[in-house]
Order: structure tokens, then sequence, then C-alpha cells
């Protein structure tokens, strides 16, 4: 492709964060031909004591001690999750971005209004920049409130990123509220910035599920969140079109703003009752969270999962994402078979006779990293398995001799994390569903490729990847065909007796309407939970054949 882009970072400096240096790093690295123009901003530095007044002014007293307190629980928490997360370091301002990744460097200098909320370019700035005929613009670590002259200096305007669920979350700080107001979820947005603080044109947006800590949290929405910009900016280039999801104008919410001494009490409150819940169930009950895998004879449509046979886990084990193969007239429920002493899973297999007794085949499948989720299907006469591997890419296994011993052929889709694979067959395609990630959460976000074999290592991404950003419908959780009816599994999340954020809390069944290369389209056939079973604290997994149904649960216990 020969033509060029032009794309516009606005900046205050070569140093910022690990995140906003790897944005702009990746755009210059993209598959387009871009050129990367600075729009370095130049204003005046202000002290120490020049900036207490400033905010007193602007805040009074008491707020300026709130705003301190609220940084110093920040700063704290940040430095000891160091220990056991050292990548939130990432978040610190101390990285350098080369200036020579840039085609060119345009020096402005911004008028900002009496307490430094908003901020404006001159005509003579903004004449300077449209010389360049800029295709879009990128606010880079700039966070004062953009208006007039500084929003309509490129093409398609001026691009950013909102961290929070615009429906509820304007204004920030950026992944706090969610974890002190007991949301399951936090979001973000991609916009088109317009006169309104985070109320812009929605292009983009996605959720994740809220981690424990508020630092966790804002590491999770900015590390998950990067990749997503560029997809959508490189999407805009190619197709030379702004494709509006929603506008946040819609949405009157209040502002939200660092919290006062309330909430940052509640928040420490909070979390501190947390940790020590925590404490109690590990260290003083002794108890962690297990998978047990239960089976029926029934049929999904009238099975209400309350009827029920279990499989009794073995002792420093579990069992959990079942998945049936039928051959001849018995039932093989392939299995994630966890190790608590090992601290991964292998795949094992339990044959089921006719009277319901079972024979379990230990490790058919036993690798140096973690497997689990082993969704199994036939193709020409020949079994396979595509376990879950994570980071391993999609790999696939071959059946020598069923149904204890496999070999690995190649990997479907190489250079990918991914888990809960499945394939289907549709419409003379086969149909790949993954959760996919570019960072560390597999929660939330759905991908689909096809392709006209399920074992091919050819497969392309449906135009609309991810089909799904959120955190009820992101992750699969079994599969199902009856008749012509395909069905996919969703595991969805919710607060356990430990006011933890419960994976595979519930699950929906939902019925697959609509699949092409162009469009998906599923809708909930049912929605299934243990929540009459207090002992019981999730289900995350439905697999079924004709009249043979296997899921899996949890609980707390000693093991």
């Amino acid at each position: 492709m020969n033509e060029i882009f032009k794309i516009g970072v606005i900046i205050q400096g070569f140093q910022m964060n690990r995140f906003e240096k790897d944005l702009i790093e990746k755009l210059n690295s993209s598959n387009l031909n871009i050129k990367l123009y600075a729009i370095l901003e130049h204003k005046k530095k202000e002290n120490l004591f020049s900036f207490i007044l400033r905010k007193t002014k602007q805040h009074g007293l008491l707020r300026l001690f709130e705003l301190i307190l609220f940084k110093i629980i920040f700063i704290l928490e940040k430095n000891l999750l160091k220990f056991s997360f050292p990548k939130v370091k990432y978040l610190e301002n101390k990285f350098i971005l080369d200036q020579k990744i840039f085609h060119k460097i345009i020096n402005v200098k911004p008028i900002f209004s009496k307490y430094k909320i908003f901020s404006n370019y001159s005509d003579e700035d903004k004449d300077l920049i449209l010389k360049e005929n800029l295709d879009i613009v990128l606010r880079g670590n700039v966070y004062e409130i953009f208006r007039s002259n500084k929003l309509n200096i490129a093409k398609f305007g001026v691009i950013s990123f909102h961290h929070g669920d615009f429906t509820w979350n304007r204004g920030g700080p950026p992944g706090f509220w969610e974890t002190v107001l007991d949301k399951i979820s936090s979001g973000f947005i991609i916009q088109i910035l317009n006169e309104n603080l985070d109320n812009g044109k929605v292009i983009f947006k996605g959720e994740f599920p809220t981690q424990k800590l508020y630092v966790l949290n804002l590491y999770n929405l900015l590390a998950e969140s990067n990749n997503h910009i560029i997809k959508v900016i490189e999407k805009i280039l190619l197709t030379q079109n702004i494709e509006i999801i929603s506008s946040s104008q819609n949405f009157k919410n209040k502002i939200l703003k660092a919290p006062n001494y309330l909430y940052t009490s509640k928040y420490i409150f909070k979390k501190l009752k947390l940790f020590l819940l925590l404490f109690y169930r590990k260290y003083i009950k002794k108890t962690s969270q297990r998978w047990e895998v239960c089976f029926s004879r029934s049929n999904l449509h009238q099975y209400n999962f309350k009827e029920f046979k279990k499989i009794k886990n073995v002792e420093g084990r579990f069992f959990a994402d079942p998945f049936i193969f039928k051959k001849g007239l018995k039932h093989y429920i392939f299995v994630e078979d966890f190790f608590k002493d090992k601290k991964k899973g292998s795949i094992s297999v339990i044959k089921i006779n006719d009277n319901d007794e079972y024979k379990i085949y230990e490790k058919v499948i036993d690798e140096d990293f973690h497997m689990s989720y082993p969704f199994i299907f036939e193709y020409k006469d020949k079994i396979y398995m595509t376990p879950e591997t994570s980071t391993k890419g999609i790999r696939l296994y071959e059946c020598i001799k069923f149904p204890d011993v496999w070999k690995y052929n190649y990997n479907l889709i190489e250079n990918t994390k991914c888990v809960d694979t499945n394939i289907i067959y549709h419409d003379k395609l086969y149909w790949l569903f993954t959760s996919q990630t570019q960072n560390k959460d597999f929660s939330s976000q759905q991908y689909i490729y096809y392709s006209d074999s399920p074992i091919s290592q050819i497969w392309t991404e449906h135009p609309n990847n991810p089909i799904f950003f959120d955190i009820i419908n992101g992750r699969n959780g079994g599969s199902a065909e009856i008749k012509d009816q395909k069905f996919r599994m969703t595991q969805s999340y919710g607060f356990n007796r430990y006011n933890e954020i419960q994976y595979g809390h519930s699950l929906k069944i939902n019925k697959i309407e609509k699949l092409d290369k162009q469009s998906f389209l599923q809708t909930e056939f049912k929605d299934v939970n243990q929540n009459d079973n207090p002992s019981i604290i999730g289900i995350h997994h439905v697999n079924s054949i004709d009249n043979f149904i296997v899921f899996d649960r949890s609980y707390f216990d000693k093991f």
C-alpha cells in the first residue's frame, strides 16, 4: 500500500507511562504506511508552591488534603504490589519515548483556563497543525479537557480513551470507582472528543472483570484496552469512515472525581475487610475453590440442573470443563484434571457404562504446562482435540488409540493467547470460537475464525472481532448441538459469599441464530445457576449430546 497516513500525537513531553509509550511505538510499527507527528505542547513549569496555591484556590484546603490522601493511598498500594506484581511500575511516568519515532515535531503553546482544567490552541498554532493535513490525532500524555481549536485539527478529529463505563462513570479516576462501588465489570470507551468531558462519539467499547484492588484494576484496564485503539485507528484510515456505536451525550450522569475522605475511607475499609475474609478462608479454614463434574441422562431442553449424579473427585485433585464423546453405546467424559500439588491441569477421561458406573483414565494428555477445556470432535473418521493451553496457541491433538493415547500434531492458530475454544460446522464452513486476550484477561473478548476444515492451519478472522467484549458473553463455557440447533454456553460473573468477584458464578445457554462471514447473532435460551444451594459458588461449563448432559460446579473445600 503506497498511501501515506498522517497521525498526530498530542504530548507534553517524551517522558510518559509504559502504556502511552507502547501505544505510540505500536502505531509506528503498524502494517499501514504511517507517519507520526508529535504535537509537542510547551507550557511554563510550575513550582511546588505555585501548584499548591493554585489547587487550594481551585478546590479549597479541605479538598486539597483529600486529593493528597488519595494520592498517598495510590502510591502506597502501588509500591506494596510491586513485590508480587512488578508490572505495576508501568503506571509510573518514567519511560522515555525516542523522539526519532516522529516524522516531524510541531511545537505549540496551549492556552489554559484559570485552573488549568481546560486547554485550547491559538489560531496561529491551529493553522500550524492544519498545514500538515493530519488524518487523525491521538491524545497522548495530556489530561486537560480540550476546547474548540484543539478539537478541529485533523480530518477525523481527536481520538481518545475514557477508562470507564460512560453509562454511569464519567470522569475518573480510571479504575477506582468500580472497586469501591462493587461493580462487577470495569469498562472503557474509545471516542472522538468534543467539547464535553467523556461525552463524545463512541466508536469502540469493552469491559473486563473488576480486579480486587484499585491499582490492579487500573493496570488491567490500560493493558487490555491499549491494543484496541490501534485497530480502531487502522480501520478508520483504511475505510476512510468512522462508525459511531453510540453517543455518550445521551447520558447526563454526574462527572465523578477523585474521592473525598468518606469514599477513600470506605475503600480502605472494604479492602481490609476483603483481605481479612480471604485470610480467614485460606489460612484459618484452610479452604480453596474446587470444581466437580456432574452428569445426567437428560435433554438440554427439559433439564433443570438439579437432578444429577456426581463424579467423585480424587484426593488432591478436581475435575472440571467436561466434554462428552459418544463411541458405540458408551459415553466418555473428557475433563480437566487439576493436581493441586503441581498447580496445573492435565486431560483425563471418564468412561460411563449403562449403569452409570465409571472408570477414570488418568492424564491421557499431559504436558509440562497447564491444560484444560478438552474440546473433542470427529473429522473424517479421526478423533481430535483442541484443549486449552493458554499462551501456547490453539494446539491440535489426534487420538491414536481411543480413549487414552493421543499425539500433538500442530497448532491451528499460532502466536495468540486464547482459552476455551469451540469449533462448529455451519453452512459449509467450520467456525472456531475462542476467548482471546492481549494481556492476561481471558474473560471478556470473544473472537470467531472460519475455515473450510476444522484441522486447517489457515483461519480467517471474522470482520466483527471481537464479536463480544463483555463479561457476560466474552468467554465460552461449553457447547451443545441438538438436531440442527447449535448452542453456545457463556460464563457470567457474580459475587461469592466472601464478597469476591467469582469467575464462573453462573452460566448462560445461548442459541446461535445467525452465523456468516459478516454477522453473528445469538439469543439467550436458558440461565443456569445453583443459587438455591448455598454451598455452591459457581457453575461455568455445560456440554450436551442427545440425552446426556455434563456440567461442572464449584465450592470451597479443604483439599
